[in-house]
């Protein structure tokens, strides 16, 4: 389990079923690495951000998760979808 809290965070998995944890909006501009899709998980719960708060964007191959001023730039994905989130 990773925790993306305050600041700008840089968070590296080794691959296979990771939970990185938000539980909050304001939580900086956070980058992942190793983010495996269908087993990796952006978990939301608990922290009032439910999906239609977040916007998905697309470039270079990469997926950016935006949210209240915050963002997630999951590397090595062009996408994600609601399995790969926790709310």
């Amino acid at each position: 389990m990773f925790r993306g809290d305050g600041g700008n965070d840089v968070l590296y998995s080794g691959g296979g079923a990771d939970r990185f944890v938000y539980q909050g909006p304001g939580f900086g501009h956070d980058e992942i690495a190793g983010f495996t899709n269908g087993q990796s998980r952006l978990d939301f719960a608990g922290s009032g951000i439910g999906w239609a708060g977040l916007f998905l964007r697309s470039a270079s191959g990469n997926c950016q998760v935006e949210v209240f001023g915050s963002a997630i730039l999951v590397f090595g994905l062009a996408s994600l979808g609601a399995a790969d989130f926790i709310f």
